[in-house]
């Protein structure tokens, strides 16, 4: 049987297994009947799932989650890139950088990416290459550029979640234990997992964080973070404190924009609703 957990992140961005299932096929009526499943034990549905690019999963979350975004696993993708290209440019240092820097850039609009990935692809001679002329048409459903709108809780940056969280159940389960065998593994597993979000949850009790800035909102930071994700916030006060300034303000009706100038190299154009407290980011180069 086939072993498939459902994966999340916590408040400390470590992976935690909430559901899980046994299937005796991986075929789409045997998903649907997970995923209905899963969709029963909930309380609301997942707003994004992410997978590899099983076809029969892709069509079974279309038919139970019709309102749920899609997104194949990058680090799934990105591992094929060596074997796909051809011993050379599998070596090829400078191509890699190339490629992993358009891929991963959480901050490219849509437009920017397909114009820097064609102009990577054409200088190596691949835009003719049949696996990545399939990547770049199923490019809406794996790169960050066509995710901003949906939150992802730290599932875009990592490279190896699903493949952290297989590591991680292997030294508990095995293919060959009975069911009964299974389950008294599968518990222990998970009571492990409990034992470590126990003792991160009572680190962060009483932990105090040395401030890097005067400003009351870091200092708000530290006292509703956890620490993992304080560090991250920390380090983005830090920057836009000393290292971003605002250039001009612009009013136009409802909609305010901002352009921020971060070390003389990016800018960000933010433009700011005040009908329904909405926003949106657009970031160039210089």
């Amino acid at each position: 049987m086939v072993f498939v957990p459902f994966t999340c992140t916590d408040n400390h961005k470590r992976c935690v297994t909430f559901r899980a299932g046994l299937l005796t096929n991986e075929d789409i009526p045997s998903y649907v009947w997970l995923l209905q499943c899963l969709k029963e034990a909930m309380c609301h549905d997942p707003s994004c799932f992410v997978t590899d690019q099983d076809p029969a999963m892709k069509t079974a979350i279309a038919q139970v989650y019709s309102n749920a975004r899609h997104r194949y696993c990058m680090w799934h993708i990105m591992t094929k890139v060596g074997e796909k290209v051809g011993l050379v440019l599998s070596k090829d240092v400078g191509f890699r950088q190339k490629l992993n820097a358009i891929v991963w850039d959480e901050t490219l609009q849509p437009n920017v990416f397909e114009d820097r990935w064609c102009a990577v692809l054409a200088e190596y001679g691949l835009l003719d290459h049949s696996w990545f002329s399939q990547l770049w048409e199923a490019r809406t459903s794996w790169i960050p550029a066509y995710f901003k709108d949906v939150f992802l809780s730290g599932m875009v940056t990592t490279t190896s979640r699903s493949e952290g969280q297989n590591s991680f159940f292997g030294r508990y389960l095995s293919p060959t234990a009975s069911l009964v065998e299974f389950f008294s593994h599968f518990d222990s597993a998970i009571d492990v997992q409990r034992q470590i979000q126990l003792k991160l949850n009572a680190d962060c009790d009483g932990h105090y964080s040395e401030l890097k800035t005067p400003l009351l909102l870091e200092r708000h930071a530290s006292a509703v973070y956890t620490i993992t994700v304080f560090h991250e916030v920390q380090k983005e006060i830090y920057a836009g404190c000393f290292f971003c300034r605002l250039v001009s303000i612009k009013a136009c009706g409802d909609i305010i924009t901002y352009d921020i100038k971060e070390d003389d190299v990016r800018l960000f154009t933010v433009h700011y609703s005040s009908t329904d407290n909405s926003a949106t980011c657009s970031c160039s180069k210089f």
